[in-house]
């Protein structure tokens, strides 16, 4: 493969990344769907089951669970981060951001307080 080959292969490695990187969320957010099913039909039979009714009624409130089902791994978030946000401090403090690809407000959502930690927070304190 010629240089112009490898350059253009090298051009589109960052794009692919953060095409993959997007699409592991995606499947991170239809697995916690799929959870969410799961989680359902097991409350239902806690309810029935349960010794202390209460106790079941609490464990499996839509609500409760809705808030868990959303939460990804810190893995994940970290692996999302890392294939679409590039951060780096160049010479002369001067801050570097580059993004190749915008998620959908449900992924940025789901990891906006990480994002902020391993992407703004480095960039706060730059000059330029």
């Amino acid at each position: 493969m010629g240089s112009a080959g490898w350059e253009e292969a090298l051009s589109r490695m960052p794009s692919l990344l953060a095409e993959e990187a997007l699409d592991q969320a995606y499947r991170v957010i239809e697995f916690h769907r799929e959870v969410h099913s799961l989680v359902e039909g097991t409350g239902e039979m806690l309810e029935v089951h349960y010794a202390i009714p209460e106790v079941a009624t609490k464990a499996c409130e839509p609500e409760a669970l809705q808030e868990q089902l959303k939460i990804p791994t810190p893995e994940e978030v970290q692996y999302v981060i890392d294939a679409l946000f590039k951060v780096k401090i160049l010479t002369g403090n001067v801050g570097y951001l580059r993004f190749d690809m915008v998620a959908d407000a449900e992924v940025v959502r789901a990891v906006g307080p990480q994002l902020l930690d391993l992407v703004w927070n480095k960039l706060i304190s730059t000059d330029a």
